[in-house]
């Protein structure tokens, strides 16, 4: 029984070394620009669930190649072993650095909306290389959304001394995606 344990845990070792380090699945990190959507106000009271500030978030073309329509815009991306470069469902990798792209992979988005880019998998060699170049039109948006800050309530406080507030509190806020700002929350902003 111990023996047959052993071949399973040296096969699940072997498994997981077959795929190189460059080629796993990586985070990617988005530079994104944010433009507040209500700048002039200071102080507000909200609610728990509450969106307290929000931001028109784009992630602008750096890089582009051109493809049979013109040029197609790219954002570059950081990852743990180089940089990406980032549209709609496919990134591209130029892993010689000699100014073209020789690897595309598939961009992972997160699971509910809105889909923002979080990770790319599954690398493929690319059969011709795509030469590109820093991007010509830098105000064009590949990638956008709002972005939200929540108050998701008190996590301690002293109460005043109706009882009805707080002389003094600590709130817990969150920062996340929104598709739709007027969406029902839960008292935790989710």
């Amino acid at each position: 029984m111990k023996r047959l344990f052993l071949l399973g845990l040296s096969a699940v070792s072997l498994t997981a070394c077959a795929v190189p380090v460059e080629d796993r699945t990586r985070l990617i990190d988005v530079s994104w620009d944010l433009e507040p959507q209500n700048p002039a106000r200071t102080t507000t009271t909200v609610e728990m669930g509450e969106i307290i500030l929000t931001w028109d978030a784009s992630a602008r073309a750096s890089q582009e190649f051109d493809g049979s329509a013109g040029p197609v815009g790219l954002v570059s991306a950081g990852t743990r072993f180089g940089t990406v470069f980032c549209r709609e469902m496919t990134c591209y990798e130029d892993r010689d650095a000699d100014g073209l792209l020789d690897t595309s992979w598939t961009l992972g988005l997160t699971t509910q909306t809105p889909r923002v880019p979080i990770r790319v998998f599954n690398p493929v060699t690319l059969d011709s290389q795509i030469p590109f170049r820093a991007a010509t039109d830098t105000e064009e948006v590949v990638f956008g959304g709002t972005l939200g800050l929540v108050y998701n309530g008190p996590l301690e406080g002293r109460p005043d001394e109706d009882l009805d507030g707080f002389v003094s509190m600590i709130g817990e806020l969150s920062i996340g995606w929104y598709d739709i700002l007027e969406a029902a929350r839960p008292p935790d902003g989710k």
